[in-house]
């Protein structure tokens, strides 16, 4: 059945046994205007790339070699251990193709398969996914995972080439590639509150932000983030403290019974920007943790310290993850709490943070693992809170791996998980953890650690190594600062699950792009969308590069550009039947248009000063017609215009986002988003200069 506007539908996916769980987590990239961009902006980047490598014909093998050992070190513990691509990216190609066909415009309620996307996803890491239930944040996980994978490892390769050929290749129109959009970094700190002095920064990078909801009937989303970024821990040991209380009966001893460590008491004891938990030589720790003498038992000096947790980059895309699990001491049962959110977030960086954070804009190197994961619980911080009176350790604790190369990679990273589990199912107080912060932090080694002593760097009034600085730079080399330091989200999808804590179905609801119409009754799509001829360009380059490496020309090579190219016609009328019905609909019909914005889209005022939600100016619009109606009506040409008023569609106001259980679609007003208060499982903000 037909719909005579295009915001009535859009493509479902099939469920075939178990997977909503996919289907949900699919759907919610399709919602995300920015995604689009990026996998545009960085699939052409490889291309220009790979092509101009191919017209040159440069001998590169040095650079292979020095890659390959290179991939092997840093990969050498991580699940992509067995992958040897260097720059190929064969999750950005089959994620943009079907993201595309989940964003295509269509008059009818029509489905897809998501195993084209899966089934990909098996090939990277020739394993298979079981067609079991499994868990759409795991999903998620793995996907980021990979795609921020193959994105370092072009920077990676890029970089290698400019070091080792720049000589003979010029390289003056290729810039770095696109930063992943789901890339964020939180900075965590303490300070005791009795010697105000503070502790080293860590610094975690984050994919999608974990919250664990409280014990409660009910909490708002900015609390919950709120909640995390201060608050109060006793019982801790500060080291400036305890070295303080040795130097002072030290100090007051005759020579003779001072103790042999006090010379290095006293030297680290004058060290002004000591921090309050700096790792010193393992003679000098063990003697500090065992004193007890001269009336000082050292086990009695227990301080509270402020922990303040601080998001210092905010991702373009920021993804939240409600973490329901709740541990009862038997079982894991599913929290119900109550999460309020809104359809506006806003975050803020801080004018103490972000004068020093713009310092760090310029290239640096790239040869540290990237972090592979949604944010996990940090072990050194469970150990802190679970038993004060040790101190916090700053090396995470590693974990043998014994993964199979046929192992499903969902079940890898749901045995990761697993690992963490208890401590995430168990916060069930007022001071438990609400942020799960990732053990793949920007640490330091033993030589960081003894550098951090000559402060040679800084970072908001502590010491941090150079390796640290280093990496805050590559960090925070493209990132664009606001100038009022207030970053406005606007919120674009959710998952829901219900039903049991193992058991039940994920539904997504997912924002509609922008339909609005101008007077000469024109609808226009004000949304980006993936370039589905970027795409099978890119497949096709890699595809030749493939039978070039393999002589006997496997035909299989060319499967993905075939299924590419039978996708791109897959909205088109494939019978005279349907073209004439179609024809005979569209002509009853305004016409449908993919609109290009190149200038800025406001709101126009109404005669009263007030705001109209419906009506918008956009500075600069391109133009073309819609695929399938395209097909039907050779009329309708590309154009250009600026200037142009137009006005949203009644029913993309009044429901602005459709509901989609796999291949059903119903459309929704707002409101029935931000009540789900209950089953919330996955939250997608995108940042949003203008609010629409």
């Amino acid at each position: 059945m037909f719909s005579k506007r295009p915001d009535k539908y859009t493509t479902g996916l099939i469920n075939l046994r178990n997977d909503c769980f996919a289907n949900s987590s699919l759907q919610a990239f399709a919602s995300l205007p920015t995604l689009a961009e990026y996998l545009n902006k960085f699939i052409t980047q490889c291309y220009d790339l790979k092509q101009f490598l191919a017209n040159g014909e440069y001998d590169l093998s040095d650079v292979d070699e020095i890659m390959r050992k290179k991939l092997e070190e840093i990969n050498a513990n991580s699940k992509f251990r067995h992958l040897k691509s260097k720059f190929e990216i064969p999750l950005h190609l089959s994620l943009a193709k079907i993201v595309k066909k989940l964003q295509a415009t269509t008059l009818t309620n029509q489905s897809i398969s998501v195993w084209t996307f899966l089934n990909d996803l098996e090939a990277v890491f020739s394993a298979k996914i079981s067609r079991s239930q499994h868990d759409a944040q795991e999903l998620t996980q793995l996907i980021f995972e990979t795609l921020e994978n193959e994105n370092m490892n072009c920077k990676r390769y890029l970089k290698l080439i400019k070091e080792h050929h720049h000589q003979d290749i010029q390289f003056e129109l290729f810039d770095d590639f696109e930063e992943f959009p789901f890339s964020g970094l939180i900075m965590q700190q303490m300070t005791c509150l009795k010697c105000t002095h503070l502790s080293k920064p860590s610094f975690s990078p984050f994919l999608m932000l974990t919250l664990h909801t409280p014990q409660t009937l009910d909490v708002d989303l900015m609390t919950l983030l709120d909640k995390e970024a201060e608050e109060s821990i006793e019982g801790y040991h500060c080291l400036r403290c305890r070295l303080a209380a040795i130097y002072n009966v030290e100090s007051s001893l005759s020579p003779e019974k001072q103790s042999p460590f006090y010379p290095k008491i006293a030297e680290f004891n004058a060290i002004s920007n000591l921090p309050i938990n700096q790792d010193l030589p393992k003679e000098i720790e063990k003697f500090i943790e065992q004193y007890n003498a001269n009336g000082l038992n050292i086990n009695t000096i227990t301080l509270t310290v402020f922990r303040t947790l601080k998001i210092l980059k905010p991702p373009r895309i920021f993804g939240i993850h409600l973490s329901r699990s709740n541990f009862n001491g038997v079982d894991v049962t599913r929290n119900l709490c109550r999460v309020h959110f809104e359809d506006v977030l806003t975050l803020s960086i801080g004018k103490q943070y972000t004068d020093q954070l713009k310092e760090y804009q310029g290239d640096i190197a790239i040869d540290y693992p990237i972090n592979t994961s949604v944010l996990t619980t940090n072990p050194e911080e469970e150990e802190m809170k679970a038993d004060a009176v040790q101190h916090v350790e700053e090396t995470a604790e590693t974990t043998p791996s014994t993964d199979d190369e046929d192992m499903d990679p969902l079940a890898k990273t749901k045995r990761v998980r697993s690992r963490r589990s208890t401590s995430e199912s168990s916060r069930q107080h007022g001071t438990d953890d609400v942020i799960s912060v990732g053990s793949d932090e920007i640490q330091m080694d033993e030589e960081d650690e003894l550098e951090i002593l000559d402060a040679k760097h800084n970072f908001y009034n502590s010491p941090i190594s150079k390796s640290q600085s280093d990496k805050l730079r590559e960090l925070f080399q493209n990132f664009k600062f606001s100038t009022d330091d207030i970053y406005k989200y606007k919120l674009k999808s959710m998952i829901r699950h219900y039903g049991s804590h193992t058991m039940g179905h994920y539904e997504c609801y997912r924002r509609k792009p922008i339909y609005a119409k101008d007077r000469d009754g024109n609808i226009f799509k004000l949304a980006p969308e993936v370039d589905g001829d970027t795409v099978a360009d890119m497949e096709k380059i890699s595809n030749d590069e493939n039978k070039e490496s393999s002589p006997d020309g496997d035909d299989s090579t060319n499967a993905s550009v075939d299924n590419s190219n039978s996708a791109a016609s897959e909205n088109a009328p494939s019978s005279p039947q349907l073209r004439r019905r179609l024809s005979n609909f569209v002509g009853r019909r305004q016409s449908v248009f993919q609109a290009e914005i190149g200038g800025s889209v406001k709101e126009t005022p109404n005669k009263d000063g007030a705001r109209s939600p419906t009506e918008l100016v956009v500075g600069e619009l391109d133009a073309r017609p819609i695929l399938a109606l395209g097909a039907v009506d050779k009329s309708l040409q590309e154009f250009s215009k600026t200037n142009v008023t137009l006005k949203k569609l009644p029913t993309s106001v009044k429901y602005p986002f459709w509901r989609i259980s796999d291949s059903q679609v119903t459309e929704v007003p707002k409101t029935s988003v931000l009540c789900e208060h209950a089953a919330a499982y996955m939250i997608y903000y995108e940042r949003s200069d203008t609010v629409m």
